[in-house]
């Protein structure tokens, strides 16, 4: 039995613009507000090009003071003269709005911009050979393994869901576990009136109530965001487990990235010594997925680093019929 793991290098390959990069693109001309929340306050580390190269990880490292400094101007002033009450929730109904675009606005749009994406005239020009009667694991959110080589979607496994489907949301998000972005606060006590609550925070709270009501709303994002990958392999515990008679793992187009390891630890612990054929986009990726692969645990005699180009087949052979 062969298994292939599908990544988004392999809709690249196919000429889909289904990139980062695209994504940024496409969010900056159809969402200019969380474009420019995304780009002003999601860091990167300097060994990356910008926020996008590694745009799911990068997920992580949101700046939260950053944004609440920036709109300390609606926080309100209690003392002031012109203070109204509605003005005590002012700052958490914006911090609010910003993470329902950082959240389920950041989701949406980016199921609008898979489901925008079209199939070039010449995706034929890119197939390659395929088991079609083999397992599929594909992280994509696209159909390209049903629309363009015909595989039967009972043998496709999306992982992330598929933005075709009439699936609910599609899994996008960072791999740093959410409670370690929580702070160890103090409680105010239980039964207090409003009065006492205020003075509570005035002691025991460097902010009022509505800082710290913003501040939990922003915090929030690192739990909406983070893929719960240990979940989504529960979920899928008969696909894992089903691998058992496994002898061969194809990985096309995947970039092996660290949030993503734990679906190929899962994999490894369900098939024993199997050759592991991957491939890569430039040569100078090939020791890092070598590498990346021993320390996952798999034999280097196992390992076969290839391009998608070589296994390209002949361009007249019969296509198959799709609607664009």
């Amino acid at each position: 039995m062969k298994l292939y793991i599908i990544g988004n290098g392999f809709d690249l390959h196919h000429g889909l613009r289904t990139s980062y990069y695209a994504f940024a693109a496409y969010l900056r001309d159809n969402n200019r507000e969380l474009y420019d929340i995304l780009e002003s306050f999601v860091s990167y580390p300097t060994s990356e090009k910008d926020l996008w190269s590694l745009f799911e990880s990068n997920l992580a490292n949101l700046d939260a003071e950053a944004i609440l400094s920036d709109n300390a101007d609606y926080l309100p002033d209690l003392g002031s003269e012109d203070f109204r009450d509605r003005d005590r929730y002012t700052f958490t109904d914006v911090l609010m709005r910003i993470k329902q675009l950082l959240t389920e606005g950041l989701l949406q749009i980016f199921r609008d911009f898979i489901l925008s994406v079209d199939y070039p005239k010449n995706v034929w020009d890119h197939k390659v050979e395929l088991d079609i009667n083999a397992l599929f694991l594909t992280f994509n959110y696209t159909d390209t393994l049903e629309k363009v080589y015909g595989i039967d979607s009972s043998h496709v496994t999306y992982i992330h869901n598929c933005a075709k489907s009439d699936c609910e949301y599609l899994v996008l998000g960072h791999g740093i576990d959410p409670e370690n972005f929580k702070e160890d606060l103090p409680e105010p006590p239980v039964g207090l009136t409003a009065d006492e609550l205020q003075d509570w925070y005035e002691e025991n709270r460097p902010y009022d109530m509505s800082y710290d009501d913003g501040k939990d709303a922003i915090m929030d994002y690192f739990f909406r965001m983070y893929k719960p990958t240990t979940e989504i392999i529960k979920q899928n515990h008969s696909f894992f487990s089903n691998l058992r008679g496994v002898n061969e793992i194809y990985v096309f187009g995947h970039s092996l990235s660290e949030v993503d390891l734990p679906y190929f630890i899962e994999i490894i612990k369900h098939v024993k010594s199997v050759q592991w054929t991957v491939s890569i986009h430039t040569v100078s990726q090939a020791d890092f997925y070598k590498n990346t692969l021993l320390d996952l645990g798999v034999q280097e005699e196992n390992i076969k680093i290839i391009r998608l180009t070589d296994l390209m087949v002949d361009k007249a052979q019969q296509r198959l019929e799709f609607d664009d």
